[in-house]
């Protein structure tokens, strides 16, 4: 299915219409528009968010998310850039936003131990890491109460 050509038969003329005519539809609305401006984006955005992950998955995985916040979001465009711009900006806003969030995650690399042969094995396991100023709060929580704890229970009270 292709946006583009629904689109132009819908307004006739065949001609195809820009990006800001295409946002200003959208942003009134209509849905067919705003199908054709990310299909319009969409290799593009494959390929600019490859520069932000790992690996293909993780792109399409950032694509994906993108396209979703473009679609709560149109209304929000103010047209003070060009579209493909603002889309551009979401897809490097939810790279950190991803990246934030995996820095609370450490990566722990096993060794193959098992034989060459086998199939299937076990490359990683993800371990949350704790923050180090939770750390310091609990611990001193912690130091708190046991005190008070002695202090209520001392053989001297």
């Amino acid at each position: 299915w292709n946006p583009g050509t629904s689109l132009a038969v819908i307004e006739g003329g065949g001609r195809q219409l820009s990006d800001e005519e295409l946002v200003i539809a959208a942003q009134n609305g209509d849905r067919c528009a705003l199908g054709e401006l990310l299909g319009r984006h969409l290799d593009m955005l494959h390929c600019f968010a490859r520069r932000y992950t790992a690996n293909v998955d993780e792109a399409h995985d950032l694509v994906q998310e993108t396209m979703l916040r473009a679609i709560r979001n149109i209304e929000r465009f103010r047209r003070e850039s060009r579209f493909v711009t603002w889309l551009c900006s979401i897809v490097v806003n939810t790279a950190i936003s991803g990246k934030r969030r995996e820095k609370q995650i450490r990566w722990i690399c096993l060794d193959e131990q098992e034989e060459a042969d086998a199939r299937f094995c076990l490359r990683s396991l993800r371990e949350v890491r704790r923050n180090p100023e939770e750390d310091y709060s609990n611990r001193s929580e912690e130091r708190r109460v046991g005190k008070e704890c002695r202090s209520r229970w001392s053989p001297y009270h």
